[in-house]
């Protein structure tokens, strides 16, 4: 059904565009006109795509506020692209590129309300395109002269523009489809409202998560996720000790629940991570990483930590080809431009790790230049642990000595705070071997 919907979604969208764009075109095609009448088109087209996001959004949170529903964000922009935010009354507002939109809400207490607020973003599409249509058919008004030709002003081509575009954009929302970055369309949620088996199958596709090789990826079973909570608490062990790895067991499952595309294999990807490449075992690191999706938003902060780790612990290991070092650097920049602002001591820790976790990879690519700015701004966060410090002050050091500068004080530091520490170990050797 998904397929079906996306198709019609692409006809609606094909048709709507093409119609707008022969009204644009229509003042140039009429006859003689103003040279600043050729930017109508360009003008008319970034209104028009802008114009039917920003109903849609507001259709949807004029709905939770009226509901009485809290709203937590609202992005005029894809989810996955850089957006400037910044918070109003305790609402992040993300904006970016107009083509997609986001309103982010608390759960809603009734099906009927969740229904209203799916359907509040077509309902104003609809409503705002019945009024530019209903005011372009009041005649002379409007500005459209029939006397043997037809001119048709660009102000009246722009409106009949958006009114198209703005209309298309409702009608394909209410088709259901998921958008090619994973999420579900409006009419795709009205449908999981109900309790029938389409409405649990789309409930199920909802809470998967589609990977870079089009995988979906789906929760775990009640016996899954009740055999791998007795593990979790391996996991704590690893949180705070650079040393610490898995049992060879624990690894071993976890890393089947990767292979098997469950979420569990995803929330435990970092401590896989870390145990193959202490173990050595780097060809099993790299399918990992490079098989591991973009965050979904269901599982967002679990799979930043893991996308943001899996990257480090790559760039950990000496002799990365370029290509893996390229795509490691690609996601830790991606997560350092979409993380939400950092609000919090744990926010703020995240960024600082991937800050030092992009310095580390610059490292690698031979980027020199750029370590020591990116290592200062990790260690201007929150306070970091003994190892943590050691390891930032470890990569300074590399940073130095690949630039035959001195990095001594730095090393004696690292040393006296954890000598067992990520990187410490490599800088001390190069340092005995350069004499730096």
């Amino acid at each position: 059904m998904l397929a079906v919907g996306k198709f019609l979604g692409y006809v609606l969208s094909g048709l709507a565009m093409c119609l707008s764009l022969a009204a644009l075109m229509a003042p140039l095609l009429a006859g003689p006109h103003a040279w600043w009448d050729g930017a109508w088109p360009l003008i008319g087209w970034t209104v028009s795509l802008t114009a039917a996001v920003v109903v849609h959004e507001c259709g949807h949170l004029l709905a939770c506020l009226a509901l009485g529903v809290r709203v937590r964000g609202l992005r005029i922009g894809r989810p996955d692209r850089r957006a400037y935010r910044f918070q109003v009354r305790g609402v992040t507002v993300a904006l970016g590129l107009p083509y997609a939109g986001q309103v982010e809400h608390a759960p809603v207490s009734s099906r009927w309300r969740a229904a209203v607020i799916a359907m509040a973003g077509s309902v104003a599409n609809l409503v705002v395109a019945g009024a530019l249509l209903a005011a372009l058919a009041a005649g002379s008004a409007a500005g459209v002269h029939l006397s043997g030709t037809i001119r048709v002003p660009g102000r009246v081509a722009v409106e009949f523009s958006m009114a198209v575009l703005i209309g298309a954009t409702g009608i394909s929302n209410l088709l259901p489809f998921r958008a090619k970055w994973g999420r579900l369309s409006d009419g795709a949620r009205l449908l999981m409202l109900g309790n029938g088996r389409l409405g649990r199958s789309l409930q199920q596709q909802e809470g998967a998560v589609k990977g870079p090789d089009g995988a979906i990826w789906r929760p775990a079973t009640p016996q899954e996720a009740a055999e791998y909570q007795l593990d979790c608490a391996a996991l704590g062990q690893l949180g705070g000790d650079q040393g610490a790895r898995l049992p060879p067991e624990v690894a071993d499952k976890w890393l089947a629940a990767f292979r098997d595309r469950t979420f569990i294999g995803l929330a435990a990807a970092w401590a896989v991570g870390r145990t193959l490449r202490k173990d050595g075992r780097y060809s099993e690191l790299l399918e990992l990483f490079e098989g591991y999706p973009a965050p979904h938003a269901r599982l967002a902060r679990t799979m930043w930590n893991s996308v943001g780790s899996l990257a480090y612990e790559v760039a950990l290991v000496p002799g990365m080809p370029p290509h893996v070092l390229d795509l490691a650097a690609g996601r830790l920049q991606w997560l350092l431009d979409v993380h939400e602002s950092p609000a919090t001591h744990d926010d703020r820790a995240a960024r600082a790790a991937a800050l030092h976790s992009l310095a580390v990879t610059r490292l690698r690519q031979g980027k020199i230049q750029v370590v020591e700015d990116l290592c200062n701004a990790a260690l201007a966060g929150p306070e970091l642990s003994p190892a943590n410090r050691a390891t930032v002050l470890a990569t300074i050091a590399l940073a130095r000595q690949a630039l035959g500068q001195p990095c001594k004080k730095l090393l004696d530091e690292a040393a006296f705070l954890a000598p067992e520490a990520d990187l410490v170990a490599e800088a001390s050797s190069r340092s005995a071997a350069t004499g730096i």
